[in-house]
């Protein structure tokens, strides 16, 4: 190889722009989503088991593209059910709210200057409420996460978000198809610094 070639292969490789992974150091990420559960739940209007999700990540990427980390989440579902007959058949509010803390490792793959895929996978202690009227129920257990995006970055440190998640919480209440465990799973749209 001449002096030409190195010369030549030296300023293209100076010239190619930092990929995504290159940014290396502390994230924090926000996601609001939609969830649908493994569960249904026959509500008066027959309304759609979807439910809502929020999340706040944050961790530490090395330039390699993986990562530890760590977050919280809450999802919730709101039904509107009408109590059996014997009982009045009134109409009641059911919900069911999902807390999770969770520790995840990381991987965040380059796809272009500007895109990155990010994969997160992990454990979570989740704290699970049952609401009917006045009757109440709390459980804590632990679950898994799983979830995969698409950050596209705006600027060398805030990128634009779109993925995919699953969570199981763990938990069961005998109210709901006969005391399923319970899971969860949607689509996340948010933002993350790093």
């Amino acid at each position: 190889m001449n002096r030409a070639s190195i010369a030549f292969a030296l300023a293209l490789l100076t010239s190619v722009p930092a990929l995504a992974h290159a940014r290396d150091g502390f994230e924090i990420g926000l996601g609001l989503g939609a969830a649908t559960g493994n569960f249904s739940i026959d509500s008066k209007e027959d309304e759609a088991d979807v439910g809502a999700m929020f999340e706040l990540q944050l961790g530490y990427v090395w330039q390699s593209g993986f990562g530890v980390g760590g977050g919280v989440s809450s999802t919730a579902f709101a039904y509107t059910i009408q109590v059996i007959e014997e009982f009045g058949g009134y109409d009641n509010e059911l919900t069911l709210g999902f807390t999770t803390v969770e520790l995840n490792a990381l991987y965040f793959h380059p796809l272009s200057k500007n895109w990155e895929l990010g994969l997160r996978a992990g454990v979570s202690k989740t704290k699970a409420r049952f609401e009917l009227g006045d009757l109440e129920s709390d459980k804590d257990s632990t679950g898994v996460q799983a979830a995969i995006d698409a950050g596209y970055f705006l600027t060398d440190s805030f990128a634009l978000v779109f993925g995919f998640y699953y969570r199981t919480f763990g938990v069961a209440f005998s109210g709901v198809e006969d005391g399923k465990e319970l899971a969860a799973g949607g689509f996340e749209l948010g933002v993350r610094w790093r």
